[in-house]
């Protein structure tokens, strides 16, 4: 699974259900989990980045690892909005990732 500068919990006001707790769908350590990728913007919204934040402590508990590519000067959307070498990198490094694991 690939996860690009994911909302990993509900945002207070959004009106979702609290119930959306991708930190929880984790499961417990020792359970299987698929390969996990999260590329994570530098400059993303503080309520986003706390939640992300806390998926990856969750996942860390769990002891599932999720392979994380920063993309320190990105902000939310970097992928279409930051036209600029970090940004293609990561987007590649994203994209062979995926490829590799479907091509297994």
């Amino acid at each position: 699974m690939a996860l690009t500068y994911p909302l990993l919990a509900p945002i207070p006001g959004w009106g979702v259900d609290p119930r959306f707790e991708p930190g929880a769908a984790i499961g417990e350590p020792g359970e299987p989990v698929p390969p996990l990728l999260l590329t994570r913007a530098g400059r993303e919204r503080q309520e986003i980045a706390e939640t992300v934040a806390v998926f990856l402590d969750a996942a860390a508990d769990a002891g599932v690892r999720v392979e994380v590519i920063d993309v320190p000067g990105g902000q939310h959307g970097f992928d279409m909005l930051d036209h600029t070498d970090e940004s293609r990198r990561a987007v590649e490094r994203a994209a062979d990732w995926i490829s590799q694991r479907l091509a297994r």
